[in-house]
């Protein structure tokens, strides 16, 4: 049974990503997403804490699981949630990979050295932790390759492939899986190497550690 804890306070008023938190900001998050963590290991998973406050969800492109995620970690610290979708929109579909490309300029990828490879194999060589992302679709069409099966060909991340990282090398991805497109399906549910199913645990655990410090 896990026990009550303080709310810390960080840095920033604003989580739009982690380059203007201190180290001390992101170990208060990890340290209050452990305790959700087990926190929802209990029978009683709610924490409400955040009574009375609206959580309203906006996304420009379909999302299952992020959205779901955020969704389950708001309402367990007792917000109402509003959802809301983008639909019918240019918008929805995003840039493609390409025009997202261009947002790094070399400097940037320079500066947090970045390398970038066009071959996964050499991509992932002597890695301690490759993590793939679900690739959508629409983006597929929007390149040269012309179905799921060429991609996962030229870019699925298969046992095969695997074997070019470290001997204890670590999977993860983010959820859904599109399984045998980005990733080998035997290979995702491979406990001596996937730990995907525990990030998707820790995912909400961690939404609700970045709600409860940005709106308590």
């Amino acid at each position: 049974m896990s026990s009550d804890i303080k709310i810390p306070k960080i840095s920033q008023k604003h989580l739009l990503g982690i380059k203007y938190l201190s180290v001390e900001d992101i170990n208060k998050v990890l340290e209050l997403g452990n305790f959700f963590k087990l926190k929802n290991k209990e029978k009683n998973k709610n924490y409400p804490i955040l009574t009375g406050r609206t959580v309203i969800n906006l996304f420009f492109e379909p999302s299952t699981r992020t959205l779901i995620s955020f969704e389950i970690a708001a309402k367990r610290l007792g917000a109402d949630v509003v959802n809301m979708n983008i639909q019918g929109s240019s918008l929805r579909k995003g840039v493609t990979l390409f025009d997202t490309a261009q947002y790094f300029e070399p400097s940037d990828l320079n500066k947090y050295k970045v390398e970038t490879f066009n071959d996964l194999n050499k991509g992932i060589k002597d890695s301690d932790i490759v993590m793939m992302l679900r690739i959508q679709n629409e983006r597929i069409l929007d390149t040269e390759l012309p179905s799921t099966k060429d991609y996962f060909l030229k870019y699925g991340l298969t046992s095969e492939r695997l074997k070019n990282a470290k001997e204890d090398v670590l999977v993860m991805h983010p959820g859904p899986i599109n399984r045998d497109v980005e990733i080998e399906s035997s290979l995702a549910d491979d406990v001596n190497k996937s730990v995907i199913n525990e990030q998707v645990e820790n995912g909400v655990a961690i939404r609700m550690a970045c709600l409860a410090i940005l709106l308590k």
